[in-house]
């Protein structure tokens, strides 16, 4: 089963160039998601590395919700008993 990742990841570039950054990844493993990030950025996997890699649960977003009240009986007062 997937998880989510948030990856931070350095690359060194054959021309002296670093590049970093941070995303978030859906993936099965800590690894898988470098690999993803690698093939996203078109960056070179054997000159990139994970700095940290954490896996976070998803924020839940509401798509639909409903209240209602249970039907009430309205009490009825027998008005002119006694007629």
């Amino acid at each position: 089963m997937p998880h989510m990742f948030r990856v931070d990841y350095c690359c060194n570039h054959i021309n002296t160039v670093v590049e970093s950054g941070r995303a978030i990844v859906m993936a099965e493993s800590h690894q898988q998601a470098l690999d993803i990030i690698c093939d996203q950025f078109c960056l070179p996997p054997s000159r990139t590395r994970a700095i940290e890699s954490v896996k976070v649960k998803p924020p839940i977003f509401s798509v639909d919700a409903h209240q209602s009240y249970p039907d009430r009986k309205i009490s009825q007062r027998h008005h002119g008993a006694g007629r």
